[in-house]
């Protein structure tokens, strides 16, 4: 595993991350329910100037394929976004990418850490 800065051109996985934490989106399928959104949010990813940016953002990678991403933002730091893609669940890459994140934060001097979370249920 290899957990990396986000790049633009990683904006639409950045997306489905983003959408799939919000419940809008479900890896297993092909296209998110609203098109309309994943379009406006692979812009925001590819932009600098919004929270949602891809440089807020750590990617895992697994043989070269992305597998996670964490949106994280400082101020009170936020560890705001996880998602990992179904085919590499269970293999402790969002454990990872939460370490990561974590450590980022703290290398950079932010307290508090904060983990925004919102409970759905089952």
């Amino acid at each position: 595993m290899t957990i990396r800065d986000a790049r633009p051109e990683d904006a639409p996985f950045l997306a489905q991350c983003l959408l799939a934490g919000m419940h809008f989106f479900d890896f297993e399928t092909e296209v998110p329910q609203n098109e309309a959104l994943y379009r406006r949010l692979i812009d925001c990813e590819q932009r600098e100037d919004l929270l949602y940016s891809y440089k807020y953002t750590r990617m895992a990678e697994m043989d070269g394929r992305p597998a996670g991403a964490l949106l994280s933002y400082p101020g009170e730091y936020y560890l705001d976004s996880l998602a990992v893609h179904p085919h590499f669940r269970k293999q402790g890459i969002g454990r990872a990418l939460l370490e990561d994140g974590i450590r980022k934060g703290r290398n950079a001097g932010n307290r508090p850490i904060l983990l925004k979370t919102r409970f759905v249920p089952i």
